[in-house]
């Protein structure tokens, strides 16, 4: 292992925390029932550190949900994202459905809140990171790591695959907008 790392760690999905993963993800509240209790007993007892990211637009988490899974992949290494431009990507979200999938995703995050309760944690918001005051979350990262910050912040030779634009990334953009219009989810349309 090179000398200069200092830190590993790991991805872990909120539905890989259930014995029944598929179930968790239709109902998160309920699969906190089916909890796995090996890794729950894993992660007790080594004291990892959860770094929970979340985004706080439930609609790109879904859409980088949809497009992952047309493409087998969230990541790309390529720094110009992967073989097909970004803009070229989109997802035809359907409207039957869409505001309990949104739902879902908040659900999903509060059992994952709930699984990680008396662990060692950090929430990072996406959308934060990434932008100027990303700076002040790779302090608080390496702080609980135990690490001194890299001169030039923390990186990733991963390259997102999806425009961070909805209207860019949603076929069908202008009938999700209509959808989601005058509910509790048009806060997530641009």
């Amino acid at each position: 292992m090179p000398s200069d790392i200092g830190a590993i760690g790991f991805k872990l999905m909120y539905n890989q925390f259930s014995l029944w993963p598929k179930f968790s993800y239709l109902m998160p509240m309920a699969g906190q029932v089916l909890k796995d209790p090996a890794l729950q007993s894993w992660l007790r007892s080594t004291k990892v550190l959860v770094i929970h990211t979340l985004r706080r637009n439930r609609l790109k988490t879904l859409v980088s949900h949809e497009l992952a899974a047309q493409s087998g992949r969230f990541h790309s290494r390529d720094p110009h994202g992967g073989d097909t431009p970004v803009r070229d990507r989109k997802v035809f979200i359907p409207l039957r459905g869409l505001k309990a999938r949104l739902h879902r995703i908040g659900a999903a995050e509060r059992a994952a809140r709930n699984s990680i309760v008396g662990l060692p944690s950090i929430e990072i918001w996406y959308e934060s990171y990434v932008s100027a005051s990303g700076a002040q979350d790779d302090a608080r990262l390496c702080a609980a790591l135990g690490q001194y910050i890299p001169a030039g912040g923390l990186t990733s030779p991963l390259r997102k695959v999806a425009s961070d634009n909805l209207h860019d990334s949603i076929a069908n953009y202008e009938q999700v907008a209509a959808h989601l219009s005058g509910t509790r989810f048009e806060c997530f349309l641009e």
